[in-house]
């Protein structure tokens, strides 16, 4: 078969993802900010593969890349990383600044969590979580506030078991337990009950991304199972919840803040920093 990579110049791609990863009516410092963020990702992306055959996916696995967006949010994207050209966000760790996975969702619902759950990469000062945000309360309602979501429990599986195979001996769902809650009530794990009284546990954000991350909006929701359904309700925001909350990035914006201050804002303990 054949593996297609596109190849392009770090700045040229950066404003394609802001082009594609705000929305078109977000302030001007709104974008600096992201352009900021994507950049930041990237790099630290491609220090921790480099000697993979690509950087970064395409999609939002890691961020929302379709090339060049001719229209007014394209040039208003590029003039976005052309004014932050170079600019990174690290942490000061001993004598070195370093980069950090600057991850970001498009709203956190009132509070960030922490990204060490994913791994030791998570395990940041930056990406520690527990930021209050109030200025995502601009967003869509479907995006601040959403639910109830009702899905058939063997739908439920069904989608589990496509990436998760070994779900398949749990033989139908009739219960899903949480197991760990951050402060403010976002699931981190949950424990599912089979038929057969076989447990499993998983990451809560695992179980959202194979169940399917526009129907489960985020883990910060309540999940009941009754009647052979699947409940999802009282959620709050869109997104895995870490690091920059895009709507509140621009509700920061609207009240006058400026792109190095509303990262520090989520990041906190980061600094900006000129990689070139």
């Amino acid at each position: 078969g054949l593996e297609v990579v596109n190849e392009l110049d770090l700045e040229r791609y950066v404003g394609c993802v802001v082009a594609n990863e705000v929305w078109p009516t977000f302030d001007a410092e709104a974008f600096r900010a992201q352009a900021i963020v994507a950049r930041s990702f990237v790099l630290y992306q491609m220090s921790r593969r480099p000697n993979a055959p690509f950087d970064v996916s395409a999609t939002q696995g890691s961020q929302v890349y379709r090339g060049i967006r001719p229209d007014a949010v394209g040039r208003r994207a590029v003039e976005a990383a052309e004014y932050t050209r170079g600019i990174v966000c690290t942490w000061r760790d001993r004598d070195e600044d370093r980069l950090f996975c600057a991850y970001y969702s498009a709203a956190c619902g009132g509070m960030s969590q922490s990204a060490a759950l994913l791994g030791p990469e998570g395990d940041a000062p930056p990406l520690r979580g527990g930021v209050k945000c109030d200025y995502c309360k601009i967003a869509p309602a479907d995006t601040y506030r959403w639910g109830p979501v009702r899905l058939a429990a063997d739908e439920v599986l069904s989608r589990l078991i496509e990436r998760y195979p070994d779900l398949a001996s749990l033989g139908g769902i009739t219960a899903i337990t949480p197991l760990e809650q951050t402060l403010s009530g976002r699931l981190i794990s949950l424990r599912i009950t089979g038929e057969n009284g076989a447990n499993h546990d998983v990451l809560a954000e695992r179980f959202r991304l194979a169940v399917g991350p526009t129907v489960i909006r985020s883990t910060d929701c309540r999940i009941r199972v009754k009647d052979g359904e699947v409940i999802f309700e009282n959620g709050k925001g869109y997104g895995h919840g870490l690091g920059l909350c895009q709507w509140g990035m621009q509700g920061l914006a609207q009240a006058g803040k400026h792109a190095p201050e509303i990262l520090r804002f989520y990041y906190p303990d980061a600094k900006l920093t000129r990689a070139y």
